[in-house]
């Protein structure tokens, strides 16, 4: 069989599939009945959360695609010193309001960029997987079958993407970071809406993604206060890492 995976294979959406299917369990009400740091976490707060990672780092297959090619192309914007140049020349009036602040801005905008990239890794590498071992592709995603195909894939991607995850909600639940991302990826995308000759359709798409992403981390962390946020956090660390280790051998 060949090594080589079509990037719009079958067995990506699958592994998409699988990966959303085992959040989802992961998180439902019943799994953290005895989970302490969930206890008095309100039932809509926790399909907050999950709405926020099943939309903006586990969506559908045809939403995941679209995704990684806008932030593709935005991480490949963000290393390209030229374009990055012309990027900030639009955006010098919000890097003097934000100030010190522009350090938070820029994290926020890091740790988004990481986690897809570590997104994007564990996919590729669950898709092989399961291509290598023949699954046919339209085998229901809750089949214990791809577990096993699961168990001997390599650890550390997994707990790579579950710690990027978790610095990502730890960074947006800090309302200072929030408020200085949303302001600079704003005045980035309202910059390059007005010269659209400048900018390629992808990238545009990519700031605005960006700047979606942070509204909705604003809306989910609004429904907590500030005391119970890292708690909250601390419980999906534990949960994510927990079951890493219990899924993969390798």
């Amino acid at each position: 069989m060949s090594n080589v995976l079509e990037p719009c294979s079958s067995h990506e959406a699958l592994a998409i599939a699988f990966l959303r299917a085992g959040l989802e369990r992961r998180y439902a009400p019943d799994a953290l009945a005895g989970v302490e740091e969930f206890a008095g976490i309100s039932a809509g707060t926790v399909a907050a959360f999950q709405a926020f990672v099943l939309g903006r780092v586990y969506p559908e297959p045809e939403e995941r695609r679209r995704l990684n090619e806008a932030f593709e192309t935005l991480h490949h914007l963000l290393r390209s010193p030229g374009r990055l140049r012309s990027l900030l020349s639009v955006a010098l009036s919000a890097f003097w309001r934000l100030g010190r602040k522009l350090p938070a801005a820029a994290q926020a905008g890091r740790l988004t960029l990481d986690t897809f990239e570590k997104v994007r890794r564990v996919e590729e590498l669950v898709a092989r997987a399961f291509q290598d071992a023949d699954v046919p592709p339209r085998t229901p995603p809750e089949d214990e079958r791809l577990s096993a195909v699961l168990a001997p894939l390599p650890k550390q991607p997994f707990l790579e993407l579950a710690d990027a995850l978790t610095a990502l909600l730890r960074a947006l639940s800090d309302e200072s970071v929030l408020e200085a991302g949303l302001e600079l990826t704003r005045t980035l995308e309202s910059a390059t809406a007005k010269s659209p000759a400048k900018w390629t359709a992808q990238e545009r798409d990519g700031l605005r993604l960006a700047r979606e992403t942070l509204e909705e981390a604003t809306a989910l962390f609004s429904l907590l206060p500030p005391d119970r946020r890292p708690t909250l956090i601390r419980g999906i660390a534990r949960i994510e890492g927990e079951w890493v280790n219990s899924r993969i051998a390798g």
